[in-house]
């Protein structure tokens, strides 16, 4: 798809997908997330009525009990011993299991800036705004806590899903200044950008399909 931006607007609680390749811009609201959540409940619905009855009351029976089912056990980051500088921070390697065959090792610095606890702040911001519900966060931020996750390695041993998949997602640096304005300027029809909704564009994707 190209270069893509995302802008978050906590005031209007909306979202903002710009896709500079196609000049265009969608547009997400908490109802726009709530509407595909029930779209995608009715066509589970759907699927289950096309089958025999023997089947559907083991769907549903498997369906209830996984709803009555605890959370997982939050993963835990544990503490190698080993340090190494990366991008001018002084990390130390974290290992975390997520599930059965995902491995991701965290190289995290102290946060001697200070921005972890912001970081938190806008999180529980917009996870009110799009009613995430009370899941546990498991990103690195969450579990590394107070500390800046510099480098994160991850890999998904996940053979269904073809050749083992190997990713890296590293911060070069982190600057204290206020940001220009520009950098939240969601284009518009001046600039040849067209606005759809995000049920727009799910429409698309379905048709295309």
């Amino acid at each position: 798809m190209g270069k893509m931006t995302v802008i978050s607007n906590a005031k209007d609680g909306k979202m903002y997908m710009v896709m500079w390749a196609q000049k265009r811009v969608v547009v997400i609201t908490p109802e726009d997330l709530k509407k595909a959540e029930e779209q995608a409940d009715a066509a589970v619905e759907e699927s289950i009525k096309m089958m025999s009855p023997e089947i559907q009351a083991q769907v549903r029976a498997a369906m209830a009990q996984e709803k009555q089912q605890k959370p997982g056990t939050k993963p835990v980051a544990h503490p190698t011993g080993k340090k190494m500088s990366i991008n001018g921070f002084n990390c130390q390697l974290y290992t975390i299991k997520k599930e059965e065959g995902n491995i991701t090792g965290v190289w995290a610095a102290p946060d001697e800036m200070n921005i972890t606890g912001a970081a938190e702040k806008i999180s529980e911001k917009f996870s009110k705004i799009f009613n995430m519900g009370n899941d546990e966060e498991t990103d690195e931020w969450s579990l590394v806590r107070g500390k800046i996750p510099v480098e994160v390695r991850e890999m998904n041993l996940d053979m269904s899903m073809g050749e083992p998949t190997f990713s890296i997602t590293a911060i070069l640096k982190i600057e204290r200044k206020t940001p220009p304005a520009d950098k939240f300027y969601v284009p518009g029809e001046k600039e040849g950008f067209t606005h759809g909704s995000f049920s727009d564009m799910m429409k698309q994707m379905m048709q295309g399909k």
